[in-house]
């Protein structure tokens, strides 16, 4: 049936399932790799209860977690999505889930949590596309000695190729904090590299 899922053929992969439950209905993994497949074919509704199966099954690990947060998510349901991306996060710290996290909180017009949230994933996973995310969030919500912090590491002489790429959006974020002299100074930085 993932087969089936992964080749694009998602009601090849129900029937192979409907003759897996079938066999073993009451097993949690058949409900979990079917509402994947009920996702694919955008079968929302149907692919939330298939989930509910497996929680109650005892199969509520972060892969059926997120899953049902991205659910929730295009369903437009955002504050549960975030509390589901909550499940997620406290049962394994991944960068994705910290990422689609703070994108809900953003869109749900909470920034601060965001921020916050950009932070706590950044502390715990030291993911490089969380770190982007806090500089970028940091900076548009005007704080500025934030994004700085987070891109510091990024600018430091040892950070290789992609340094003065990091430069000049350090001094983008300076000059937007009214830091002409500063800023000035990292985009000549930038120019030397």
């Amino acid at each position: 049936a993932e087969l089936s899922i992964e080749a694009g053929d998602a009601e090849r992969a129900l029937e192979d399932l409907s003759l897996a439950a079938a066999l073993a209905p009451h097993e949690p993994t058949v409900a979990a790799v079917r509402a994947e497949a009920l996702v694919s074919i955008e079968r929302f509704d149907d692919a939330l209860a298939e989930l509910e199966r497996a929680r109650a099954g005892g199969f509520a690990g972060p892969r059926v977690l997120a899953l049902r947060a991205r659910i929730l998510s295009r369903q437009g349901r955002l504050t549960e999505a975030v509390e589901a991306w909550d499940e997620v996060v406290s049962l394994s710290p991944d960068p994705d889930a910290y990422l689609e996290r703070g994108a809900l909180l953003a869109r749900l017009g909470r920034d601060r949590e965001a921020l916050a949230n950009d932070r706590e994933g950044l502390e715990i996973t030291g993911s490089t596309a969380l770190r982007l995310a806090l500089v970028d969030r940091a900076a548009a919500l005007g704080e500025h000695d934030v994004a700085l912090e987070a891109i510091a590491p990024l600018i430091e002489p040892r950070a290789g190729a992609t340094r003065g790429r990091w430069l000049l959006r350090a001094a983008e974020i300076l000059r937007e904090a009214g830091r002409e002299a500063e800023a000035t100074a990292r985009f000549e930085e930038a120019e030397r590299e």
